[in-house]
C-alpha cells in the first residue's frame, strides 16, 4: 500500500493507492496515515482507488478520526459504490462527512459550505 500526500490552500489530502483495505493492511495503513497526519488542521482521505473495505478496514478509519480530536478533521472523498455501501450499512455516512471527490472536498471548504459537524 501507498500513500501519498499533498496540500492546497490549508487542506491536507491523503490518497490511498491499494485496491483493499482489510485485514492484512489495516494496522499498516492506521501506522502510515499517522504519520503523514501528524500535523494539519483539515485532511480529505482519497479512497477512490480502494474498491473494498472489511471491518478492520473501517475500524482503521474509525480509530484515525478519533485519534485526530475535537480540533482538527478528517473527511473521506471518492468513495466506489462497494466501500460507500458499507459506510451506509454502518450507518458511519452519518459520522463521516464524505464528498464524491477530492475536488468536491476542496469546493466545500472553499465555499464554506463542509459540515460543521464531524
Amino acid at each position: 500500500m501507498r500513500l501519498t500526500t499533498e496540500q492546497d490552500n490549508g487542506i491536507d489530502v491523503l490518497s490511498v493507492d491499494a485496491p483493499r483495505i482489510d485485514s492484512a493492511c489495516a494496522e499498516a495503513l492506521r501506522d502510515a496515515a499517522r504519520a503523514e497526519m501528524a500535523h494539519g488542521d483539515l485532511w480529505l482521505i482519497d479512497l477512490s482507488k480502494v474498491d473494498f473495505m472489511d471491518s478492520s478496514g473501517i475500524g482503521t478509519m474509525v480509530g484515525l478520526l478519533k485519534w485526530m480530536g475535537h480540533d482538527r478533521r478528517m473527511e473521506l472523498c471518492g468513495l466506489n459504490p462497494p466501500v460507500l455501501q458499507v459506510f451506509k450499512l454502518t450507518r458511519l455516512d452519518t459520522v463521516f462527512t464524505i464528498h464524491a471527490d477530492v475536488a468536491a472536498g476542496h469546493a466545500a471548504h472553499h465555499h464554506g459550505v463542509a459540515k460543521a459537524g464531524r
